[in-house]
């Protein structure tokens, strides 16, 4: 009787153990997965490997179409599947953007060999009629997604998976972070624009931050600052024309000084006079996150001097009063 007792109990055990969900092979591709998790009732998903393996193939390979079935698992089951959900979630929306990302410096780079011309009647200089292009090519497309102001915790929606919902929460609240953590929720909502137009104001203000987001989609921060510097009369949502040119001067190159130099020619003499004054302050070191370059140095000198000599007053005085000050 009492081997006979024994043997139907592991008999009993082997049932419970070999029942499909506990023998279910670890899911080689994404539909499998889903439909394993999908087996469940909401709120009952089992805690065990093959559940484990199911949501680590979804984070691997699954797309933005499986974080509807994660948002479940976040929200009704256990903290150990909740995690595992999170973290998938966060797989997901790392390789959308990279991806995104990849797409757009293609898309970028294939209109940059466009070959753009100047319109007969533009009073700009070559060099900033193709910045003034360029950043127009990239605000142009700034349609973005439109929300209500909602209430909550934006970062927690977004580690969630519920960027629509986050952007609600973060939309109204000000603040460099604010925008940046905007910027992030809209590149998860695939809205590239929106947020190369929040990380271009943030730049324009003088956050690196920024730029080193922009240079992640292949924008090149200093030749969109100076293109939107000289798109006047469009509303860009960007800071104003002293932020714009307080960022260029501190770090812009080469280009930010041919640009100028091309605006001591410009018929405002308004015009002028800011452009000859940004060169002068851009060969202070004082003024500089770093030095300009030796061709930079010449060619930001060659136009003051230039402007000294050949234009009438008062940008005259202006010109012979900032090469008195430049460092010798």
């Amino acid at each position: 009787m009492r081997g006979s007792f024994i043997l139907r109990a592991l008999l009993l055990i082997i049932f419970v153990v070999a029942s499909p969900s506990s023998l279910a092979s670890a899911p080689d591709s994404v539909s499998t997965a889903s439909t394993l998790l999908s087996r469940y009732p909401i709120g009952h998903l089992a805690d065990i490997t093959p559940v484990h393996e199911a949501l680590h193939t979804i984070g691997q390979k699954g797309t933005r179409r499986e974080i509807g079935l994660l948002q479940q698992v976040i929200l009704h089951e256990s903290p150990t599947l909740q995690l595992l959900a999170l973290n998938a979630v966060h797989e997901i929306r790392t390789r959308q953007v990279i991806q995104q990302r990849k797409t757009f410096r293609h898309a970028l780079s294939q209109w940059q060999y466009r070959g753009h011309t100047r319109t007969p009647k533009s009073t700009l200089g070559p060099k900033e009629t193709e910045c003034m292009e360029y950043a127009q090519w990239i605000v142009s497309q700034w349609p973005t997604v439109v929300t209500q102001p909602n209430k909550g915790n934006p970062k927690l929606m977004l580690q969630q998976g519920r960027p629509k919902a986050a952007l609600s929460a973060i939309i109204e609240t000000q603040g460099h972070d604010a925008r940046m953590l905007e910027g992030q929720i809209r590149e998860e909502l695939g809205d590239v624009y929106g947020a190369l137009a929040v990380y271009s104001v943030e730049f324009a203000d003088g956050h690196e931050e920024a730029g080193d987001r922009l240079r992640s989609y292949g924008v090149h921060p200093e030749r969109l600052l100076l293109g939107l510097l000289a798109t006047r009369g469009n509303d860009t949502g960007t800071a104003d024309d002293t932020a714009i040119l307080n960022v260029l001067v501190r770090s812009g190159g080469t280009l930010t000084v041919l640009v100028l130099a091309e605006r001591t020619r410009h018929p405002i003499p308004s015009e002028q006079g800011v452009a000859v004054d940004a060169l002068a302050r851009m060969l202070e070191p004082a003024e500089r996150i770093v030095p300009l370059t030796k061709t930079g140095q010449k060619a930001a000198k060659q136009a003051i001097v230039s402007a000294s000599i050949h234009h009438a007053e008062p940008i005259r005085s202006i010109a012979l009063e900032a090469l008195h000050q430049i460092p010798r």
